[in-house]
């Protein structure tokens, strides 16, 4: 699972960030094109996008998306993680967002 949240130096005025979990490196998708392994978020705090990396004993293989989890197994090759935060302006300074990567979770 990858979560964003609000640094101490957020960004003002709105912002969109956008999460695709993708086989392309910087390929930024969509919700149709890309279901589980899309999120568009306008609030940015405590957002998260979960992945299995490969088949779990608990949920089958065609129903991750209902559950809200990209299938990006392992066994299908490299995958890339690619954001993009649009914003107008910061607070003060240099904006900035902590990223949390966890292993683990559902079997």
């Amino acid at each position: 699972m990858m979560q964003t949240m609000d640094s101490t130096v957020s960004p003002n005025g709105g912002i969109t960030l956008e999460v695709t979990i993708s086989k392309c490196k910087g390929v930024i998708g969509s919700a149709a094109a890309d279901g589980a392994c899309y999120k568009s978020y306008s609030n940015t705090y405590w957002n998260s996008l979960s992945w299995a990396n490969g088949p779990l004993a608990s949920i089958p293989s065609q129903l991750l998306s209902l559950y809200e989890i990209c299938p990006a197994f392992t066994s299908q090759g490299q995958w890339y993680v690619n954001l993009r935060y649009t914003y107008s302006a910061c607070n003060y300074g240099t904006c900035g967002f902590n990223i949390q990567w966890f292993d683990g979770g559902v079997e």
